[in-house]
């Protein structure tokens, strides 16, 4: 009981602290240390009986969060009086432009992914037993240099919900690319993209509308959104054979205190968020040396493989499976750190993560740039999802923060100057 509500504590001061320091809810260490903490919170209420978390783990995830959070307040900087709008920085004509553009290359992508798919397993596979297709992803997913096309769909996805956003119209390219990316992710098998996606859009319409209050407004529209994004997880999972369940054979009543199958059913969400972090203390303990940056700093580490600098083809994600007691395959991204660095990495990582958004955060507040404004909200969705993957060490991120530059050096409007985009640069001020 007390562990609760030293959580829920926690919680409200990340809001309290965030409202105080810059007057928003919607800011890197609230997301960051609210998720943590309620994802902690709801691995406590014990819906499944996992193994306690030893002192060790304890300690590093508490480490991890204060960390982060340091890293945020060394970032903070006077925040400016007056802020200018984002359609007095982005040009929209040329915006319609590039994603125009992107549009056609990204569907150029997907039409040759389609064709690669149907010689290899048949289009009818996505049907009949798509099983097959996400059990042999080591074989597909290395797309060579189709991935350039196929990865504009992230990119693609900010820039045709920010030129909505803009507009307040919805037109034919937006709508088309939207769709488009929707139905990678389906080709894919991939459930998590979406979501991302989803959490990326939602945070860009927020900080470009400049929503600072999470008032019962806001609730009820973030609360619509999450309804929804349960809904497809549930739905997809069930088509996938996803669902928890206790006929599959994978978990046991005993290892639950739900008996119902509904039940079970329902609380696969809840399995999602919390498993993880008994999985980071499983994980953890089967490492028995460092990599060395080889995962924290993957994209670097598959160029320099490439190049044939290092030998061995690495992997950015590790999926082994561990008991906790239930299986799970995922561990949070402090693993990473602690693959590539140990307990070292778990707490300077973090403090990294929380200086850099913040000062993402801070510098788009004062110059709402398409780059800013597209990192802030990514940032939002990887912290989200900071307590399940690391997504920030992914090649699809990496790309994503790169082509978004390029679109925004190209869609600034000509009557602003062009300032760095650097997230380290000082912050503008205005009197």
């Amino acid at each position: 009981m007390a562990t609760s509500f030293l959580l829920i504590a926690v919680c409200v001061a990340a809001i309290l602290l965030s409202r105080k320091l810059y007057r928003d809810v919607f800011t890197p260490l609230c997301v960051y240390v609210s998720v943590w903490s309620l994802c902690l919170l709801l691995f406590h209420l014990r819906l499944v009986n996992y193994f306690e978390l030893e002192t060790r783990s304890v300690a590093l995830i508490a480490a991890s969060i204060l960390s982060f959070g340091v890293g945020c307040l060394m970032a903070r900087q006077k925040i400016p009086k007056f802020e200018k709008n984002a359609a007095s920085v982005i040009d929209l004509k040329s915006l319609e432009s590039v994603t125009k553009t992107m549009f056609v290359l990204n569907l150029l992508g997907t039409l040759i992914f389609v064709h690669q798919m149907d010689s290899m397993y048949g289009l009818g596979t996505y049907i009949s037993d798509v099983g097959i297709i996400r059990r042999d992803y080591q074989a597909w997913t290395h797309l060579g240099p189709l991935g350039f096309l196929t990865m504009l769909d992230y990119p693609l996805m900010a820039c045709a919900v920010a030129h909505y956003i803009g507009t307040r119209k919805w037109r034919w390219f937006s709508v088309c690319a939207l769709i488009l990316v929707t139905c990678q992710t389906v080709l894919r098998t991939d459930r998590g993209s979406l979501t991302y996606y989803s959490i990326t859009g939602v945070a860009l319409w927020i900080y470009w509308n400049r929503w600072r209050v999470l008032d019962w407004k806001m609730v009820r529209r973030l609360g619509m959104v999450a309804v929804l994004l349960v809904g497809y997880f549930l739905g997809l999972g069930y088509s996938y054979g996803k669902l928890a369940s206790l006929d599959n054979g994978v978990l046991e009543a005993k290892d639950l205190t739900v008996t119902s199958e509904v039940a079970v059913a329902l609380a696969s969400p809840y399995i999602y968020a919390t498993s993880p972090i008994g999985g980071f203390q499983a994980a953890i303990a089967d490492v028995s040396h460092l990599e060395w940056g080889t995962h924290t700093f993957y994209p670097v580490a598959r160029v320099l493989y490439g190049l044939g600098i290092i030998d061995q083809q690495l992997e950015p994600y590790n999926f082994d499976y561990y008991m906790v007691p239930i299986p799970v395959n995922t561990y949070t991204h402090l693993y990473t750190f602690y693959q590539d660095f140990g307990s070292a990495g778990v707490v300077f990582f973090p403090l990294v993560l929380g200086y850099l958004e913040t000062r993402a955060y801070l510098r788009m507040r004062a110059r709402p740039t398409l780059f800013l404004l597209g990192a802030s909200a990514a940032f939002m969705a990887l912290n989200v999802f900071s307590v399940f993957v690391p997504l920030v060490i992914g090649l699809a991120f990496w790309y994503y923060f790169m082509v978004l530059y390029a679109v925004s050096r190209l869609c600034h409007s000509p009557g602003t100057a062009l300032e760095p985009a650097s997230l380290t640069g000082a912050v503008p001020r205005t009197v």
